[in-house]
């Protein structure tokens, strides 16, 4: 009697390739949502700087088209990691009684909320940054300086258990950088 020749794996065999995959694959998952998290950082960043730039960009219109609104600006808050495009109308069709920041919700253009995505927004003791056509100048909380102003809005995110942040700095003659 011939006796036919086995080939293949053993359950053991089997079983160690399988645990292999599963932590090769756990490690995959692990890292990915990390990658993941720090992408969402970088992209509301980008939309930050792109918000910034929006209402600089719409000051500039608005003093072309001499419509009802004084101006645009960028509201920071806080509390509830978000941010606020708002416009400034004229009171009694003129600009210069107007307080260059957002009071009420009727000067709200549009507001993006980032508590949602976890990432937290501090801009240090600067709230509103206001575009005043035709240069444009730029009030930050309200008042334009003559003197040289820089301001920093962080956008952080916790990966893996460490702060990740990425920076905006805006400085009082309208350039947006980040960094």
């Amino acid at each position: 009697m011939k006796q036919k020749d086995q080939s293949g794996f053993s359950l053991i065999e089997l079983l160690v390739v399988v645990s292999i995959l599963g932590v090769l694959t756990s490690l995959l998952i692990l890292y990915s949502r990390d990658s993941e998290r720090q992408l969402t950082l970088i992209r509301e960043q980008s939309k930050l700087v792109s918000t910034i730039l929006r209402a600089k960009s719409l000051a500039v219109q608005t003093f072309i088209g001499e419509g009802p609104t004084c101006g645009y600006g960028v509201h920071f808050s806080e509390n509830d990691a978000s941010y606020t495009l708002f416009k400034d109308a004229k009171i009694n069709n003129e600009c210069s009684a107007n307080d260059k920041v957002l009071t009420d919700a009727n000067e709200w253009e549009e507001t993006v909320d980032l508590s949602s995505l976890g990432v937290q927004i501090s801009s240090g003791q600067t709230s509103d940054i206001f575009f005043i056509p035709p240069d444009p100048q730029v009030a930050i909380n309200g008042a334009v300086s003559s003197v040289p102003v820089d301001v920093i809005v962080d956008l952080s995110i916790i990966i893996n258990g460490q702060l990740s942040t990425r920076s905006i700095k805006i400085n009082n003659a309208g350039q947006v950088s980040t960094q």
